[in-house]
């Protein structure tokens, strides 16, 4: 059994902006200010919640107001998802999970920043939601290592099968996203498809790196050697 866990934004999709438009909106509805821009490439959304805060107000959030703008940031996002006309799904991430989904002995799951319902309304919009039951959110942890750590626990509830007995590969476009992935043993591909790089990710010790997840890219090849017999051709 394979379990295969995908990052969501800038690896299998782009949402236009849409969820910093929720988050600006919602900010501003709580503090009557504007928030400052954080560099969010990579960052749980608990960190980009407590980093803004600190450069626009000056101060860390109680656990009421991050709960608080948080929640309104969720009601937000759908309605900014659709109106958003510069959305994308990324270059083969649907023929990529289609491919993989066929595959009984793969798991497809998620391991990303976003919190739960965000990550889901991001890919119901990419009709990408229906390859994946599991993952792991940033409403279950701010620590990424933690919630790749949950997101292979709920995969092993899923299959009913010890960790032992699951080969894990992490795919995602942030250096961070690899880190994790090592963490927690898995095998880690690097998508050149957001800031970070090929070097980057060498860096960060991924066991690989694709420049996007199209077949030409060669993603196709390196999960078929990592699989083995009866993995994705």
């Amino acid at each position: 059994m394979k379990m295969i866990l995908f990052d969501i934004d800038s690896t299998l999709l782009k949402d236009g902006g849409a969820s910093g438009l929720s988050f600006d909106r919602a900010f501003k509805e709580m503090f009557s200010v504007l928030p400052v821009s954080v560099d969010k490439h990579g960052m749980t959304d608990d960190m980009v919640v407590r980093e803004t805060a600190l450069a626009t107000i000056g101060r860390d959030l109680t656990i009421a107001e991050v709960s608080r703008l948080q929640a309104r940031y969720v009601e937000l996002v759908p309605e900014c998802l659709e109106k958003s006309h510069s959305f994308i799904v990324l270059k083969g991430a649907e023929a990529l999970c289609k491919k993989l989904s066929s595959d009984l002995n793969v798991l497809l799951g998620i391991q990303t920043g976003n919190l739960e319902p965000c990550a889901w309304a991001k890919l119901r919009r990419a009709r990408l939601d229906t390859f994946f039951k599991f993952g792991g959110f940033g409403s279950d942890s701010a620590n990424r290592t933690e919630l790749v750590k949950i997101a292979i626990e709920r995969g092993c509830s899923t299959a009913k099968a010890p960790i032992d007995e699951i080969k894990i590969i992490a795919i995602g476009d942030s250096t961070k996203d690899i880190i994790a992935g090592n963490n927690n043993g898995a095998f880690t591909i690097g998508v050149a498809t957001g800031k970070d790089s090929a070097g980057d990710f060498a860096l960060a010790g991924a066991s690989a790196n694709v420049a996007d997840l199209t077949e030409a890219s060669g993603i196709y090849d390196i999960l078929h050697e990592v699989m083995g017999r009866g993995g994705t051709t």
